[in-house]
């Protein structure tokens, strides 16, 4: 999957090694990404995950399906303005029951249901039955 800058909406949690926050988006901006590190939202396209990024940021970001983009892969993406991803980004199915049962922790309500569907939708085949059990 090739992830690039210009055209896209990215949010971010962490330390981005080399940009303070305002500089980050800043950046970006200039790269013409539309940036944001609020909680993510399905306006985002991708989810930067920096050092010591907040793990319920990342749970969310997770739970509305967002394309996680971190280490390597995230310092490339800066400095080229684009990188390609492999499939190894998938999450594990340790990963995906987390994210559903933090979900299920919440309060009802159409919101979360719409977060639980999409992690559902971003199941691979072989995950979907574990995760409804």
């Amino acid at each position: 999957m090739k992830v690039t800058l210009q055209g896209e909406t990215f949010g971010f949690s962490g330390k981005i090694k080399g940009y303070t926050k305002s500089g980050l988006i800043d950046y970006m901006r200039d790269q013409g990404a539309g940036v944001s590190n609020a909680s993510p939202n399905r306006s985002m396209s991708c989810f930067l995950v920096g050092d010591r990024a907040a793990d319920k940021k990342i749970d969310a970001a997770r739970a509305l399906g967002l394309t996680l983009i971190e280490g390597d892969d995230l310092y490339a993406l800066l400095e080229h303005g684009e990188v390609t991803l492999t499939e190894a980004a998938k999450l594990s199915l340790d990963d995906l029951i987390g994210s559903a049962r933090a979900l299920l922790a919440k309060t009802p309500s159409h919101a979360v249901w719409l977060e639980l569907m999409a992690l559902v939708d971003t199941c691979d085949e072989e995950h979907i039955e574990a995760l409804i059990v």
